[in-house]
């Protein structure tokens, strides 16, 4: 959450000239990046979830948040995750609380491009949040993002229902890959 802070300060604080070197990449990009690099994967539908600025990404999974998680300069512990039963009708029924979402996609950031997750704003309108990340280059698995429904009244989300969406931006200078604890997550749970 930091780095997509200070990514939005870049954009907003930085010179003009400087601006110009920061891309979000348009549909036609992403297309090919797709096609050529495999930049998204295991998505349900390419022409409704392709966007002009970016990528949405569906939902295939939800676990509460049960346990105490820690973090600190020599590590970390996860909380405990409680996985919520899907109704027979594909949804599933969330009471106010803090969640861990999975989506279908499998994201694969090649070199000078990074990516941020933005909720889409109907959940907003529905009382939650989704929490803004960050991809780095060189990240690939099938991400994972917390979800906080703020609602006393709940919220109900449906299987594959797209939730958040992808913007995904050229890295100018030299950029290191992505070497992090989360590499290769969730690609082979389905």
């Amino acid at each position: 959450m930091i780095y997509t802070v200070n990514i939005v300060k870049t954009i907003i604080f930085c010179s003009e000239k400087e601006r110009d070197d920061i891309m979000f990449l348009g549909s036609e990009e992403i297309k090919k990046l797709i096609k050529e690099k495999n930049l998204v994967s295991d998505f349900i539908n390419l022409k409704e979830q392709l966007q002009p600025n970016g990528f949405d990404l569906t939902l295939q999974n939800i676990e509460r948040v049960t346990g105490h998680g820690t973090i600190s300069a020599s590590g970390k512990v996860l909380p405990i995750l409680e996985k919520i039963p899907i109704k027979s009708d594909n949804t599933w029924i969330l009471d106010k609380g803090v969640y861990i979402i999975t989506f279908n996609e499998v994201l694969k950031f090649p070199k000078g491009i990074a990516g941020i997750s933005i909720q889409r704003s109907s959940v907003i309108r529905c009382g939650a949040m989704i929490n803004v990340s960050l991809w780095d280059s060189g990240y690939e698995g099938r991400g994972q993002n917390l979800l906080v429904v703020h609602s006393k009244y709940g919220l109900t989300l449906q299987k594959n229902v797209r939730i958040v969406q992808v913007q995904f931006i050229k890295i100018m200078g030299k950029n290191y890959m992505y070497r992090g604890n989360y590499q290769h997550e969730n690609i082979h749970k389905l």
